[in-house]
């Protein structure tokens, strides 16, 4: 079992842990605001936002994982093979609970939103390079991928519609903390975090329906990048999901093969 260091955990668990943040902060602020986050009136309602959306995001990080490992040790799943240590467990935790309660952050002030922002975009690039050499590994001549390596693809598959959704709400709230600044997006009327879901999902599959759409000038940059990411991403996929049903459907001929040579050699 291969331990993993500190920063790639927590690099691993940062866009994660902002996701669970920003839907548990929707949640409890969705009992009074229908915004994604309407904003707190005092200090103390930070504070105790801050706790409580950290707090969730670590303990559900922590139950996945004990989770995975009851899968794994009982070999009910075929997309992970790692079992994560008490160690790493804790890590994750941490680094999740850390994360969660920065999302707070988004909706602070334009600096710290800047900040959180500029961050998740530099995390997001190195896992793109990491996800793009695994793909590009498992394009190499005489590589076939496992179930275990889709379960990877599909892993950070997910994390990135996370990472668009984390940062079109980034860029929003940005906006929003600036006074007589246009929206960054044409949503109609005050939205929610479904429909932040929504437009990252429609932007991440390059479907264009054009019911939501970039406004200024760096949402339309920000999403011109998600549009090509998402679409290479898609493209390496598929190409990666073919090579792994081609290869085994010839593993399959040439084992029907072998077995009606044996067959005719028996009967002769």
């Amino acid at each position: 079992m291969n331990s993993r260091s500190l920063k790639s955990i927590f690099r691993r668990h940062y866009i994660p842990g902002l996701m669970l943040g920003v839907i548990t902060l929707s949640l409890l602020d969705g009992l009074v605001s229908p915004e994604v986050v309407s904003g707190f009136d005092t200090r103390l309602e930070y504070e105790l936002a801050c706790l409580f959306s950290g707090s969730m995001a670590a303990l559900i990080t922590v139950m996945f994982h004990l989770y995975r490992n009851h899968k794994v040790l009982h070999r009910k799943t075929v997309l992970f093979r790692h079992l994560s240590s008490r160690r790493e467990i804790f890590l994750a935790g941490v680094s999740s609970g850390i994360s969660g309660a920065a999302c707070l952050l988004l909706f602070a002030s334009p600096y710290w939103s800047i900040s959180l922002c500029v961050v998740t975009l530099i995390i997001v690039l190195y896992e793109l390079k990491e996800f793009t050499k695994k793909l590009f590994t498992l394009l190499a001549p005489g590589t076939y991928p496992t179930w275990e390596d889709v379960g990877q693809i599909a892993d950070a598959y997910i994390i990135m519609l996370a990472a668009y959704t984390i940062t079109n709400i980034n860029l929003s709230a940005f906006h929003r903390l600036f006074e007589n600044a246009p929206p960054a997006f044409s949503f109609d009327g005050v939205p929610s975090l479904a429909d932040f879901i929504y437009f990252s999902v429609v932007v991440m599959t390059t479907l264009g329906f054009g019911d939501i759409h970039p406004v200024t000038s760096d949402a339309k940059l920000l999403v011109s990048f998600e549009c090509l990411v998402g679409y290479v991403m898609f493209a390496l996929i598929v190409g990666v999901i073919t090579r792994g049903i081609v290869s085994t459907r010839k593993q399959q001929t040439s084992v029907s093969v072998s077995e009606a040579q044996k067959a005719a050699g028996k009967g002769k």
